[in-house]
């Protein structure tokens, strides 16, 4: 205005009168956007509400501070520069503009190709490994790569699953669910090992199994029936000699001697022929109880069978020299009756703890659920008791499983295996003794699984949030509703265009994993806010030379704020190309969405989409509200 002849305090009247309505539309519209972050939940995100106090610091100071210094300096405002020159048309965009006009549907055309390709490759894909925000130099980094290598990906940083309980959960009935549980873990693809009470280092305890421990018990039986063999094999032997030793006392002086003797080797032979029926019955049924009754009932005849041999031989002792040879036979022969009767007893006592441990089991729930039996012996065990305290804390009140992963801990598969073992764990405790406990989760892959789902539910909440409040406020500055539609939908086509083509040269180009999980957010909300100043510096021109008609207007606003946009476009690309240099992932990916955004919404968007549309809608850019005609 004061290269239009006008003194300063008249031209600043006039700049404030066009540009700084149109300033002030498009501060607010950058204020609304910003203040929409207040209602994330997550305060990184919170955080960026402090651009919004400061666009509102500024706007104040642009309409108080500026204006002073602008009267005051004049044209020494642009020194060193010696004559104050009005900014020029733009050729390029009223080139575009005259085309796009004639041609509506064709720039539309041009616009789908140039973006829909990137957006149809758009794969998403999100990296949360926070080491790789920073150069490899670092020692910490350097720390992390060792532990990898290490130990593995999967062992350095697995998935702890903590369950707390109210009762004590490190019981023998309680401790086979975590068993259970284990398995179900397992079961998910890209799981390697689970580390827990019931398998300490991975890999499960065979013997707390039931069809381990009664293939122990059936061994047994078996054992018990060969031993059962031998005993009876013993004892017919001894029953011979005892008939040999009969005949003999016999026909010597002494026939109460024989007879006793005799009587001995009749009741072996009974005995031979009750244990012969107790080892077909084991064979047969494996009835454990009703074979201890009978064993100790034998048991009770060989002791009496013992101590008549005991009385035969204190007879004989006093007898003839002659029978210290069949004194010495007898003592031997009490001998073997002894041996074989401590053998029954140790086969009743196996019996016995077997049968004892079979009916622990018919009585255990946790067998019937699980499959897994913890003796009382096992429970006392100094190595098991070793792996209770490892993988328990809280007075037994609460149990760790460590869940190692075959993949990386900071990946997306990671996540998604992490997201399978909550719902596998969730339905293996249904109904069991863990059902009320709680259950969380822990260890990187846990950390970043949570952090996906709070920065994606803020970033579809502010998304919405944001378009809702820029849509309501241009709706009342530019009395249309079609307007701020079509701005908005720029506006989306430029930011999933650009990040999509910084997903090609950081993840395809460089090898990133992802693109970071904090730039779709962030990048999106600055794009659009600072896109909708550019689009707002157009269309308020727009209105301002719709008089002319449609078409002319259009041309008219595109030359006039071609060379505005694109400059500030060209600096603000600038600034954010100042983050390049940084190295830190996060900024260098944020300034590339930004700075190809920029370019691509005054290059492309701006240039060949926005004058079609306009075009297009005709007086519809108006709907629902009708177009103010201006007085000639």
């Amino acid at each position: 205005e004061l290269a239009n002849g006008y003194d300063k305090k008249e031209a600043v009247l006039i700049a404030y009168r066009t540009g700084g309505k149109t300033l002030f539309i498009s501060g607010f519209a950058v204020l609304i956007g910003f203040s929409a972050l207040g209602f994330a939940k997550f305060a990184i995100f919170q955080s960026a509400v402090g651009v919004a106090v400061g666009v509102g610091i500024l706007m104040i100071i642009l309409y108080t501070l500026l204006p002073l210094f602008m009267v005051t300096l004049g044209e020494k405002l642009f020194w060193p520069s010696k004559k104050v020159l009005s900014h020029s048309d733009n050729k390029l965009w009223a080139f575009l503009g005259r085309h796009s006009v004639v041609r509506p549907f064709l720039f539309i055309v041009i616009t789908v190709i140039i973006t829909l390709p990137f957006i149809l490759a758009y794969d998403d894909q999100i990296s949360f490994d926070s080491t790789a925000e920073i150069s490899s130099d670092y020692q910490s980094v350097k720390a992390l790569e060792a532990i990898k290598d290490g130990f593995g990906e999967g062992k350095a940083f697995p998935i702890n699953v903590i369950v707390k309980g109210d009762k004590e959960l490190t019981t023998a009935d309680t401790i086979p669910y975590l068993g259970n549980v284990s398995k179900a873990i397992e079961k998910v693809d890209h799981v390697d090992s689970v580390m827990t009470i019931t398998q300490p280092t991975g890999d499960t305890i065979k013997d707390l199994y039931i069809d381990k421990q009664l293939n122990s018990v059936s061994d047994g039986l078996d054992k018990m029936a060969k031993g059962i063999t031998d005993v009876q094999s013993g004892l017919t032997d001894i029953e011979n000699g005892l008939n040999q030793m009969a005949g003999q006392t016999g026909s010597a002086s002494d026939s109460s001697s024989g007879g006793s003797l005799g009587d001995a080797a009749d009741g072996l032979g009974k005995i031979n022929q009750q244990l012969q029926l107790v080892s077909k019955q084991i064979s047969q049924t494996g009835n454990t109880a009703q074979t201890v009754q009978q064993l100790t009932a034998i048991s009770g005849q060989l002791g009496q069978i013992q101590t008549g041999l005991e009385q035969a031989d204190q007879q004989l002792s006093g007898q003839q020299a002659q029978a210290g040879t069949l004194t010495e036979t007898l003592k031997k022969l009490a001998g073997g009756v002894k041996s074989a009767n401590d053998g029954l007893m140790k086969i009743s006592d196996g019996t016995s703890a077997s049968s004892d441990m079979l009916e622990n089991m018919g009585k255990s729930s946790s067998v019937r659920d699980t499959g897994i039996f913890i003796p009382d012996q096992v429970m006392k065990d100094k190595g098991f008791k070793k792996s209770i305290d490892q993988y328990s804390f809280a007075d037994g009140k609460g149990v760790k499983l460590s869940v190692v992963l075959d993949s990386n801990p900071y990946s997306e598969q990671a996540i998604t295996t992490i997201n399978q073992i909550k719902k596998a764990v969730a339905n293996e405790v249904d109904g069991t003794p863990l059902e009320d406990a709680q259950i969380v989760y822990g260890g990187v892959t846990s950390v970043n699984a949570d952090l996906k789902e709070l920065s994606t539910a803020d970033f579809s909440r502010t998304m919405v949030i944001m378009i809702i409040g820029l849509f309501i406020v241009l709706t009342i500055l530019f009395r249309s509703m079609i307007m701020p539609i079509y701005m908005i939908a720029s506006l989306l086509l430029t930011y999933y265009t650009s990040i999509s083509i910084t997903e090609l040269i950081f993840v395809n180009g460089l090898g990133n994993a992802g693109v970071s999980w904090a730039v779709p957010f962030f990048s999106f909300v600055i794009l659009i806010a600072l896109g909708v100043d550019y689009s707002i510096f157009l269309l308020d021109r727009f209105k301002e030379e719709v008089h002319l008609g449609i078409e002319q207007g259009v041309i008219k606003s595109m030359s006039k704020m071609g060379s505005v946009i694109i400059t500030a476009a060209i600096i603000l690309a600038g600034t954010f190309a100042a983050m390049m240099p940084s190295g830190v992932n996060t900024l260098m990916q944020v300034a590339s969405v930004i700075i190809i955004g920029l370019l691509l919404y005054g290059l492309v968007i701006l240039p060949l989409f926005m004058p079609a549309i306009i075009v297009t809608f005709g007086e519809g850019n108006w709907w629902p509200f009708r177009r103010k005609k201006i007085k000639e």
